[in-house]
């Protein structure tokens, strides 16, 4: 029995990065397969870089994002019978640096649950109600799911969408609704992020730290999140925990941090207090029952899409 990757890449600069490649790389060590999917027109000498450890399936804009790489990835694995004896099907992409952690040590954890479908952190739709989802820059599911008529059709219906927030509410959201609707049974491997809104960003040392969240997210160090974050801090708290070369971190933030200035910060901070208060409104009045802590940093956008 065989375990599959779908690995999901886009870069505005047509290359493939070094920490791209790395993660391929110890992606491989854990699957059979790794199926290379790219929404970016990529050139041979950048897929060069990774043909001895991916099988390239797409190297083309597509303008599908992310989860249009998936289903690729997927009608690919379906075709060539290669999910006939697959045990396991992973959805993954490029939001991350990392491993930091073997990635051994999370899949021995997680498939010893005996679940259906699993992630690492858990999503709140602070913009569309309250439930949870699985974020999808890791999924993992078994047969049952992936074979499943319902999922078949969520997948293979995606497609390009003008609006981002459709993205979010159609694709990232409701693959969950998915999952739920065939009844897989589902879990996360960060335990702190079922309980605390957007921990992926604002609690980001907890996860990685504490729970050996072997991913940390690429939004914090190229500033597309609401939160400010020191890139000497970040820097120097990857490399006390990991063997983490960051030296693939900064060739990513060189080529792709966004700069931040008075502007942006003043629009920061007006930003936080709305989402505060609102995230205070929904809880108060519309679900009191809801189980997860409020602080004061928990108006950074919940969702954030490349």
């Amino acid at each position: 029995m065989k375990k599959i990757a779908v690995f999901a890449h886009y870069d505005k600069n047509n290359m493939i990065e070094d920490y791209v490649i790395y993660l391929l790389k110890e992606v491989a060590k854990v699957v059979d397969y790794v199926l290379f999917v790219s929404d970016t027109d990529l050139p041979e000498k950048e897929l060069y870089k990774i043909n001895n450890d991916v099988i390239i399936v797409c190297a083309k804009h597509h303008g599908e994002y992310d989860f249009g790489s998936y289903k690729r990835g997927y009608l690919y694995a379906y075709e060539n019978d290669l999910l006939d004896d697959c045990e396991q099907l992973i959805l993954i992409n490029d939001s991350c640096y990392g491993p930091l952690y073997p990635l051994n040590e999370m899949f021995e954890v997680m498939n010893s649950k005996k679940l259906d479908v699993w992630g690492i952190t858990t999503g709140f739709n602070t913009h569309f109600g309250s439930d949870t989802h699985i974020q999808s820059y890791f999924v993992a599911m078994i047969p049952t799911v992936f074979q499943n008529d319902t999922f078949k059709k969520f997948i293979t219906s995606i497609k390009k969408e003008e609006d981002k927030m459709n993205i979010v509410y159609k694709y990232e959201i409701g693959l969950t609704k998915c999952f739920d609707s065939i009844g897989a049974k589902r879990d996360v491997y960060s335990k702190y992020s079922k309980n605390n809104w957007a921990s992926y960003i604002l609690s980001y040392e907890y996860l990685v730290q504490k729970e050996r969240i072997p991913f940390i997210k690429r939004c914090l160090a190229l500033s597309k999140t609401d939160c400010y974050v020191n890139l000497n801090y970040f820097y120097n708290l990857i490399s006390k925990i990991s063997n983490y070369n960051v030296n693939y971190i900064k060739q990513d933030v060189l080529e792709n941090r966004e700069k931040t200035n008075l502007s942006q910060l003043i629009r920061i901070f007006y930003k936080f207090v709305a989402r505060y208060f609102l995230f205070l409104y929904r809880k108060l009045f519309f679900n009191n029952t809801m189980n997860y802590k409020t602080s004061k940093q928990e108006v950074c956008d919940e969702i954030s899409v490349k």
